[in-house]
């Protein structure tokens, strides 16, 4: 509903206008505003405004020099609205306060704006998630000043910020705090449980387009469900120290995944907050790593990331301490008794483009060894592999190398067991993760010894029946 009342007189050169300006029932996203009502004048070119939105406005423009005034006053507005316009209908909040401002539009060096906000308040899903009270800043030759802001976060952080910007000059600002991560959840659609603390202590100079950072930051008992593994990493603990030329493991970031132990150190340097080199080592103990319905496995590893953005290389070793492949084969491939797929030329695929070029330029070069056998338990075979293999290729596109042998198992076919004399299994495809089988194993029927050959990949397996008196396979 709306209501226009605008009565004016005067010429095109020198109109004079007055009237009221009123909606009602308004809505942003389901959520209702408050009545607007404005009254408006225009007379000897200086506009001028003032009423109600959902907070107090006054203010005025001269139409020629480009002079201003204005004035907001808030007083426990809500900020509902604005959020949902923002696509954050989680959110919400309210504000106190006053803002001024007046000078030229022309002319940013002659405007003056202060802020005097005495209560704000932001929720989550309606928890509070920021606080602050007495927050005062100014705007004046250009320059920003923020003499002291301090945030409150959640119930045990806080954030302080104070000093001075100036857009087309110096930066002084100084940040001390410590932060709740849990403060950043609605921001993390895929890590909402991340929990722990980040204490930071940080000076900020230079310039906006070449800013100087100095900081250093505790990272306290962080954890969080690890996407696509769905494992717990907890009790993240460790100190970096950043200059403007590098960023320093000063204490080494040490923690758990599950039950294995992380520990991180290094350092890297740092141009405009990217990195130019690295140098950071990853060491692991019994850390484990399962991808449901599939597979669990258990490593040792030392890691070494050394190179540039440009060219990199993860290079090192990792150590098989157990390790179970348990994902189930479908059985419906093994519908005949003698199984050859046809062979097709193998072509190179299209390198995937990655949004991380760092990723895509780190060069892998990991060899896998194993304290004890690797098992293949699933319905179709249960095997001890020794493995001795390579991993090479780039972060985004990993490759596998090298053999891994049977030692000894079982093939279950016909729910007859057969038990493996010899068994490879080699990884020959240069272009993709591809194992190549080659198995012999056998059972006894009454007075015939059968032997079952599978060979091939995984895609084109061929199965092959013999026996001892010799049978056709029919008859086998």
């Amino acid at each position: 509903v709306s209501e226009l009342n605008l009565s004016g007189k005067g010429t095109f050169e020198n109109p004079r206008v007055q009237g009221d300006i009123a909606l009602s029932n308004l809505r942003i996203k389901e959520k209702p505003l408050e009545d607007i009502h404005l009254r408006v004048s225009l007379q000897d070119q200086l506009a001028k405004v003032t009423g109600k939105l959902n907070f107090g406005v006054e203010g005025s423009y001269h139409l020629q020099k480009k002079d201003f005034l204005a004035s907001l006053q808030f007083e426990k507005t809500d900020l509902t609205p604005y959020l949902k316009l923002a696509n954050q209908s989680d959110l919400s909040g309210n504000l106190t306060g006053r803002i001024k401002a007046g000078g030229n539009v022309g002319a940013i060096d002659r405007i003056r704006a202060d802020a005097d906000l005495s209560d704000f308040k932001l929720f989550f899903k309606e928890k509070e998630m920021i606080r602050s009270q007495d927050f005062k800043a100014s705007f004046k030759n250009g320059e920003i000043s923020l003499p002291s802001v301090l945030l409150r976060l959640l119930t045990d952080g806080h954030l302080k910020v104070e000093g001075k910007v100036n857009p087309k000059g110096a930066l002084g600002l100084r940040v001390n705090g410590d932060i709740p991560l849990s403060v950043v959840k609605p921001f993390l659609q895929d890590i909402p449980d991340i929990k722990g603390n980040l204490s930071i202590n940080a000076d900020i100079k230079g310039n906006p387009s070449d800013p100087k950072l100095n900081a250093k930051i505790d990272l306290k008992n962080i954890g969080m469900t690890v996407p696509g593994l769905m494992q717990q990493l907890h009790n993240l603990n460790g100190k970096i120290q950043i200059t403007p030329d590098s960023a320093t493991i000063v204490e080494p970031i040490k923690g758990q995944l599950d039950s294995g132990q992380i520990e991180l150190k290094g350092s890297a340097g740092l141009k405009k907050f990217l990195p130019t080199w690295m140098k950071v080592d990853l060491r692991t103990n019994a850390l484990p790593i399962n991808v449901p319905d599939t597979l669990e496995i258990l490593l040792n590893t030392e890691l070494k990331l050394r190179g540039t953005m440009e060219a990199s290389t993860l290079a090192g070793e990792a150590v098989i301490l157990e390790g179970r492949y348990y994902k189930d084969v479908e059985l419906s491939l093994l519908s005949s008794l003698k199984t050859v797929v046809k062979k097709k030329r193998e072509t190179a695929p299209q390198a995937s483009t990655s949004p991380n070029p760092f990723l895509k330029n780190m060069k892998l070069d990991i060899s896998v060894k194993r304290r004890n056998p690797f098992v293949v338990e699933n319905n179709l075979a249960l095997l001890d592999i020794q493995p001795d293999l390579e991993v090479t290729g780039t972060a985004t596109q990993p490759l596998i190398g090298g053999r891994a042998k049977i030692e000894t198992g079982t093939i279950t076919y016909q729910k007859k067991k057969f038990e493996v004399n010899k068994g490879v299994i080699d990884f020959l495809n240069p272009y993709k993760i591809e194992p190549t089988l080659d198995i012999e194993s056998e059972s006894k029927v009454r007075e015939w010894v059968i032997t079952l050959k599978v060979s091939g990949t995984p895609d084109e397996l061929s199965f092959n029946l013999t026996s001892v008196p010799p049978e056709d396979h029919g008859d086998i």
